[in-house]
């Protein structure tokens, strides 16, 4: 999925999830992970991602106008 995600829409942020290290789950995906959040996770660790998240993209949009 995030092959495909990456390939459709290349500027795509995607927030990886993994019960392993960022660095496991970077090599089974074969790329380095921009966002990652280990499992088990709290909701509200989620939610602080998903916005930071946001916020970065956001911020990026804006420097490239």
């Amino acid at each position: 999925v995030y092959e495909e995600a990456k390939r459709l829409r290349p500027g795509l942020p995607v927030i990886v999830t993994s019960a392993k290290s960022e660095e496991m789950a970077a090599a089974s995906l074969g790329t380095k992970v921009k966002r990652f959040i280990r499992k088990p996770f709290r909701i509200s660790d989620l939610v602080d991602k998903i916005r930071e998240t946001l916020s970065s993209d956001r911020q990026s949009r804006t420097k490239a106008t």
